[in-house]
């Protein structure tokens, strides 16, 4: 049996009340609890796909409270071009707490 641990990883909120990050986040946790900006609370939440091959999840949190004044992040119709700059948000080496 392993010993009970936290983990911090960052998400976004895109369409469907649906929040993205990383399935190694989540993977063997029996609790998941989401934390927005600037909101000191912290709600629970649920896996709905998981793809650990592509290290993806997509989670979502039943309480309307948490989606009050929420505007999903949209993406292009076209993939980046090769050497196209991009910006990337998040823990790339992670960060354990």
């Amino acid at each position: 049996m392993k010993p009970q641990s936290s983990y911090i990883a960052s998400g976004f909120i895109i369409e469907n009340q649906w929040i993205l990050s990383n399935a190694h986040a989540v993977a063997n946790q029996c609790m998941i609890r989401i934390q927005k900006h600037g909101d000191p609370n912290k709600y629970s939440a649920r896996i709905l796909y998981i793809a650990h091959e592509c290290d993806l999840v997509i989670m979502t949190v039943d309480d309307d409270k948490f989606w009050d004044n929420i505007k999903p992040l949209t993406f292009k119709d076209n993939v980046p071009s090769l050497q196209e700059e991009v910006i990337v948000a998040g823990y790339p080496i992670g960060k354990n707490k």
